[in-house]
């Protein structure tokens, strides 16, 4: 992956593309069904363990502001959910519903 400090916007990009390609696997493949698991709860996911594992070139609290960033420009329909201080992440029911956008 190409990383363009002069381009912060296609960063964003690739953060955000990345991270919600990510994420709709995982949620995907732990939830073929409604999106709590079975004692109730919703079904989140490590940030960090995502970010090792596609965004490793930036920084952990980067991709949490790109993050931030993506859910505030989503205000009232946002995809994702932080959780536990930002340390996890959900997907929301509008994000599920988009994750077709990021070729799942």
């Amino acid at each position: 992956m190409t990383i363009s400090t002069d381009n912060p916007e296609l960063d964003k990009k690739i953060i955000i593309e990345n991270f919600m390609e990510e994420l709709c696997r995982r949620d995907d493949e732990n939830n073929k069904g409604p999106s709590i698991d079975s004692r109730g709860d919703p079904i989140v996911f490590p940030v960090e363990e995502i970010r090792q594992k596609h965004l490793r070139t930036f920084e952990i609290e980067y991709v949490k502001k790109v993050l931030r960033e993506y859910i505030l420009e989503n205000s009232g329909n946002e995809p994702l959910e932080f959780l536990d201080n930002e340390q996890n992440i959900r997907l929301t029911d509008v994000g599920r519903a988009r994750c077709h956008e990021y070729g799942l």
